[in-house]
């Protein structure tokens, strides 16, 4: 992918030098127009017949190269414009690959999973992903996995708590805050960004939460307000825009949450096979892409299911729900 998104020095000459060549002909269609110069300059300025000549070809080819010149930057800026724009995603595949490296291999040992070994892991693959967005964002974002208390399949009634977070978020006193808060409880129905993916499993439009602008999304809930004593939620009577961003208290306002989950998995509403959500978030608004950052997430968090559904199935070795996955056509 990469190799495909490179620099073309090729493509950028082929496509300076066809603007030019149009441009020049339509200034001089023809070796007359050269010499015409050449005898505005005899008439003009008295000089040799023979001199104005020279000095007109001389103009033409300065000002051909002047133009080629010319068009040969702007389609390099244009150029170095689409690179910085795609090439970010490309660096995200060799970045990952390391990361699932660790991640399958982790899975792959034989026994049981290892907690701290899984935390360990998943910790290396967050703060991966973060190196990814900030790059590709140029703003600090921050990766955190959010799992059950007791380690189960999520449902609706769950108190959630996280599990790991990037190595800087880690040192944030915010989320420190957050995360050793032990009275606050975070259930899946107090919290928008995951009551919202429950609510729509059946679609796989449903299967993540994304909002580039938090503070204008009147309705939002967040048990992380309660550990700043706001209730779970901006007041309802603050309604302005401008006046919510001053009010907004959470370190993010731009968010993407997708659920641990296999990709493809059909759920049951009653019975959804979920075991956490991997959560990203910008300080700053409309910051991620919906098309190529979300799907970036979903096939992180699909990696992932299999490592962490490992580790619950040592913690309870009962039987559970048979992962099955379809490519079958969604329902809308």
């Amino acid at each position: 992918m990469c190799a495909a998104i490179s620099s073309n020095p090729g493509y950028i000459r082929k496509e300076a030098w066809s603007r030019t060549h149009k441009t020049y002909k339509f200034l001089f269609p023809n070796l007359g127009g050269s010499i015409a110069l050449g005898f505005i300059l005899h008439n003009g300025f008295g000089i040799d017949k023979k001199w104005s000549a020279i000095w007109g070809i001389g103009a033409c080819l300065l000002a051909l190269g002047t133009m080629f010149g010319y068009q040969w930057r702007k389609y390099h800026v244009q150029e170095s414009r689409r690179l910085d724009k795609h090439n970010p995603y490309g660096d995200a595949i060799i970045s990952l690959n390391e990361a699932f490296c660790r991640v399958h291999a982790a899975r792959r040992k034989e026994g049981l999973v290892n907690r701290a070994d899984m935390m360990l892991t998943l910790t290396y693959l967050c703060g991966e992903l973060q190196d990814i967005f900030d790059r590709r964002t140029k703003v600090a974002c921050s990766l955190c996995i959010k799992v059950a208390t007791d380690d189960s399949i999520v449902q609706r009634d769950t108190n959630m708590v996280t599990l790991v977070r990037d190595p800087r978020s880690q040192r944030q006193p915010k989320r420190q805050k957050v995360d050793n808060d032990d009275d606050t409880k975070h259930p899946v129905f107090e919290n928008t960004c995951f009551f919202d993916i429950f609510d729509d499993l059946g679609k796989r439009d449903g299967k993540v939460f994304f909002h580039d602008n938090l503070p204008s999304f009147l309705d939002y809930q967040n048990t992380s307000f309660d550990v700043k004593g706001m209730g779970g939620r901006l007041p309802p009577s603050l309604t302005d825009v401008k006046a919510r961003d001053n009010a907004w208290m959470l370190p993010y306002k731009s968010v993407i949450v997708v659920p641990i989950s296999p990709l493809h998995y059909k759920h049951n509403k009653d019975a959804p096979l979920i075991y956490g959500f991997l959560c990203l978030d910008s300080p700053e608004p409309n910051t991620f892409n919906e098309t190529y950052d979300v799907a970036i997430l979903q096939g992180v968090a699909d990696g992932m299911f299999d490592l962490i559904h490992k580790f619950a199935l040592s913690l309870n070795p009962a039987p559970t729900t048979k992962v099955e996955e379809t490519a079958a056509p969604w329902p809308q």
